[in-house]
């Protein structure tokens, strides 16, 4: 076992405030025990981990060692100091792993292949966007659409509140033109809103679609982009009894999903 040299952490700390870095060297940075320990568990492939001498002493440490000396991943120590350093946490817990992104999916040929896309439209908190990509996951969602501008899905934020489920689920870039060739293979396309209007259906009222669907939610300040909106084939709210506007974003999304998905009928195609 090496040292980790001062490349690589310069490395791991532009990694983690870089999307320009993780872009150019296809890595982005998985931090935490929970989280190294999923990627490793799925055998996603990890360039290299560094973690601190008093991580590589504990019994969790030993285990994670292991299992990456088994696949050949080279692992380097840090001394408390320096980990705390290049560490994105407020309380490190001693290891992260510099891990290659997921290659960008082939693009979508057949609606049928994928009958349930969650459409992120500006969503630019990295918290709420890594929460809809571990409920979609959860739920069963065929993949995630990126609209507008929407924090990037390897930003450290989105990877911790994803619990790594970013990589786990197709991610698809969506400019204008690929959501229109989208819905020119079957899809349909239902925005949320905050409140009930004149076209919209309630939740319920989805259970109904039996085509493969998008269903979008938009930014936290201001919903659904316009661009979005003239594009939608309809849209859907949450009803609700108590004295709420509206609901947060993730919860929302975590609503929709879980009773789009739980119906066996809907995925009847």
């Amino acid at each position: 076992m090496q040292k980790a040299s001062r490349s690589q952490l310069k490395l791991i700390r532009q990694l983690l405030r870089e999307k320009t870095m993780r872009d150019k060297t296809g890595l982005f940075v998985a931090e935490g025990l929970k989280i190294v320990s999923d990627i490793v568990a799925k055998s996603f492939e990890i360039d290299h981990l560094i973690a601190s001498n008093d991580f590589l002493k504990s019994k969790k440490g030993d285990r994670v060692v292991a299992a990456l000396e088994q696949k050949k991943v080279p692992v380097c120590s840090a001394s408390a100091i320096d980990f705390e350093k290049i560490s994105s946490l407020r309380a490190p817990e001693g290891v992260l792993a510099a891990v290659k992104k997921n290659a960008s999916p082939e693009p979508i040929e057949k609606a049928e292949e994928k009958p349930l896309l969650v459409l992120c439209d500006t969503i630019q908190d990295p918290g709420n966007l890594g929460t809809i990509i571990r409920t979609s996951v959860a739920f069963g969602a065929s993949g995630i659409l990126l609209a507008g501008e929407t924090a990037d899905i390897y930003n450290p934020k989105v990877v911790r509140a994803s619990a790594g489920a970013i990589l786990d689920i197709p991610v698809y870039d969506c400019p204008v033109l690929e959501l229109d060739r989208l819905k020119e293979t079957g899809y349909v396309l239902m925005a949320g809103q905050a409140v009930g209007g004149s076209r919209a259906k309630g939740l319920e009222g989805m259970k109904g679609l039996k085509t493969p669907i998008i269903i979008a939610f938009g930014s936290e300040g201001q919903g659904i982009s316009e661009v979005v909106a003239k594009k939608a084939d309809g849209f859907f709210f949450i009803p609700m009894t108590g004295e709420v506007e509206s609901l947060n974003v993730t919860a929302a999304a975590a609503i929709t999903i879980y009773e789009l998905t739980r119906g066996a009928d809907f995925f009847d195609l």
